[in-house]
């Protein structure tokens, strides 16, 4: 038998001390790389993208001209981690959170988060290294959208969120009608700051998910079991040749 429990623990808000429910609506962070690396797949199996053509085949030069060896760099390496890119958020000295806090009203997307990175130096060359940098899902999200000639959340919401029953999940910031999202907390310069004005009004393509606990973990089900994927897209993301090593203590990274 197969036992599932949902379970919260905590409060939802600080200062009403509300407790957490199961089906609080939560950002997900970087979990949500997975949902960026899916698209890719899914855009893959319709022929708009292809993963080992430099990001200039797709992106215009007022980005690409801004990106140190953009030429040589393959949205395969941005999602594996491996295209040297400066990383916008880890990188930046704290530049991103602090434009985040000084305006926390405007809609921040890819476009928003990818002028913390421009004209800074590669780490390495692409190819030739590992290393985590959220950038590469900001340039992927960038070339999503030139792709589809929109934002990218709409083939989000029709190609996964829909189709595969995700109900509570929305793409943060962007989708303002699945807006309804939980406190959580951030300590800066010494200060607990509630996150959740801020992240009302994020929307990126390295943490694009706002949804419930259970929904990520059945989006992990469907992808471990293949369920409702084409072959493409399953091999992409779980194939043994998709994963490649990094250098964290052996471990192993695929797509997302």
């Amino acid at each position: 038998p197969t036992l599932k429990f949902h379970g919260a623990a905590g409060v939802a808000d600080i200062n009403e001390q509300t407790p957490m429910q199961v089906d609080a609506r939560i950002p997900n962070g970087s979990a949500g790389k997975k949902l960026t690396a899916l698209l890719a797949s899914m855009l893959v199996n319709d022929q708009l993208l292809d993963l080992d053509k430099p990001i200039t085949t797709y992106l215009p030069t007022d980005i690409t001209s801004r990106v140190a060896n953009a030429e040589a760099i393959m949205t395969r390496q941005m999602l594996q981690h491996t295209a040297g890119l400066f990383d916008y958020l880890n990188e930046s000295d704290g530049a991103f959170y602090d434009a985040v806090l000084k305006d926390p009203d405007s809609l921040k997307t890819d476009a928003f988060a990818m002028s913390f990175a421009y004209d800074q130096k590669a780490n390495f060359q692409a190819g030739s290294d590992w290393a985590y940098s959220n950038t590469g899902y900001i340039l992927t999200g960038l070339i999503f959208d030139e792709l589809l000639a929109e934002h990218h959340s709409k083939a989000m919401r029709q190609q996964i969120f829909e189709p595969f029953g995700l109900n509570s999940m929305s793409y943060g910031g962007v989708e303002k009608e699945y807006s309804n999202i939980n406190s959580g907390y951030f300590l800066y310069d010494g200060e607990l700051i509630d996150t959740k004005p801020y992240y009302e009004n994020i929307g990126v393509a390295d943490a694009p998910v706002v949804g419930t606990a259970k929904d990520m973990a059945d989006l992990l089900s469907i992808i471990v079991n293949g369920e409702h994927l084409n072959s493409a897209s399953y091999d992409l993301l779980l194939a043994e040749s998709s994963f490649i090593n990094t250098n964290i203590d052996g471990l192993q990274y695929s797509y997302g």
